[in-house]
């Protein structure tokens, strides 16, 4: 049975929890009452706990909402920032700190809607949702695939995976092998968000890159 974080604040609304790939670290948002953006915090394990919440800096984040960051072995850290619309952005991490976040190519970041970016451990594709015209329904979950630093034109991931209505939050269990996914709808008035998981080697992941097209 779910227990509550040792690091949860129950006086802040807090969401989007992800490991980074060692599982030291979690990547998480919080919002206050008064505030009305959300910002990108850290918790490091310790020998027997976590550390007390630290939030992130200016360099990723801005009076904006930025939030769903998920973090790459090299500690690169890609994000949503909510401004017009929702794009992706990625800060670098090196020199033991991180980089003013930049926005992700024209390939992937459009006038739409694209978030919740799971980055792959080693960065050699990142799943994430858009509602792309022409697909399945409200918003739907896409990959792209990075090449020399270049990201090529977002794949569907189909109809076994996306639906009419939305799909998000995307992530892998490697040690399980499952592509982990949420699908949101409303019930009766009432919005209904579920849990769903899928083999990874049935994504064909391989066979979606080699079909990939880079602008």
């Amino acid at each position: 049975k779910p227990t509550l974080a040792v690091f949860a604040d129950t006086g802040h609304k807090q969401i989007d929890p992800a490991f980074s790939p060692d599982g030291n670290a979690i990547l998480f948002n919080s919002l206050t009452s008064s505030e009305t953006s959300f910002d990108i915090y850290i918790t490091k394990k310790t020998f027997n706990s976590w550390t007390k919440p630290e939030r992130l800096s200016d360099s990723i984040n801005t009076s904006s909402s930025d939030f769903y960051a998920t973090m790459t072995t090299q500690k690169h850290i890609y994000f949503t920032r909510r401004t017009k619309s929702n794009d992706i952005y990625k800060s670098h991490f090196s020199n033991n700190r991180y980089q003013k976040a930049v926005l992700l190519a024209t390939s992937i970041n459009t006038d739409g809607n694209e978030s919740n970016p799971y980055i792959s451990k080693n960065e050699n594709f990142i799943i994430f949702f858009a509602d792309y015209k022409g697909g399945f329904g409200d918003t739907d979950l896409y990959v792209s695939f990075n090449k020399k630093n270049k990201w090529s034109l977002p794949i569907n991931l189909g109809a076994e995976i996306n639906s009419t209505i939305g799909e998000f939050c995307p992530s892998i269990d490697y040690s399980k092998k499952l592509f982990l996914f949420s699908r949101t709808e409303v019930v009766n008035g009432k919005r209904m968000d579920n849990i769903y998981s899928y083999p990874v080697k049935s994504l064909n992941l391989k066979k979606l890159k080699k079909n990939a097209r880079w602008q």
